[in-house]
């Protein structure tokens, strides 16, 4: 008797299983496994850089250095709940510095340049305290862009950055989460 009875509940459970199973694996293919982008100096392809989207509920962006023949490296998170917002990302035209322009969260101020990364010398150049300061580290990072010929013509957007990347491309170093 106790056979049949654990065999009808295995036949009536077991389709509830499959498609538990089946949802939560669409779940992590439709949005575990999407989860940034990668971008290429124009003019030094030894320099990339990966932005992270690493969030579940809230917004967050996370940039990565990935210098040749090193490990990928995590330069700052992006986006800051107390004040300012990424506004846009750009090489310099010698392609070994990355810089970042934040936007105050109400818009009243123009984007000011708050993060850099600076391959040749393997430097972040960035306020100690997450989205603090901006402008006070901007000149340092201007006197930076003006020693490496300007800034390229191209700029990347956040929503370039959600282009998407999938997970076997996520840089992998001691960094990384």
């Amino acid at each position: 008797m106790k056979p049949k009875l654990i065999l009808c509940l295995a036949l009536i459970f077991l389709p509830f299983v499959a498609v538990f199973v089946a949802v939560n694996f669409w779940l992590y293919v439709s949005f575990g496994s999407e989860i940034g982008a990668i971008f290429v100096s124009p003019t030094n392809p030894a320099n990339k850089v990966s932005f992270i989207d690493n969030s579940f509920r809230s917004r967050s962006v996370l940039l990565f250095a990935n210098p040749r023949h090193k490990k990928g490296r995590l330069v700052s998170e992006l986006i800051f709940e107390n004040r300012y917002n990424f506004s846009h990302a750009q090489w310099t035209k010698d392609g070994e510095v990355l810089v970042c322009a934040f936007q105050d969260w109400e818009g009243k101020d123009q984007p000011v340049f708050g993060i850099a990364y600076d391959f040749g010398n393997d430097k972040i150049i960035a306020p100690p305290y997450e989205g603090t300061e901006f402008k006070k580290i901007e000149p340092s990072i201007e006197k930076l862009i003006a020693t490496h010929r300007g800034l390229d013509g191209s700029q990347i957007w956040l929503n370039q950055i959600t282009n998407r990347l999938s997970l076997w491309q996520v840089p992998s170093g001691e960094h990384f989460p």
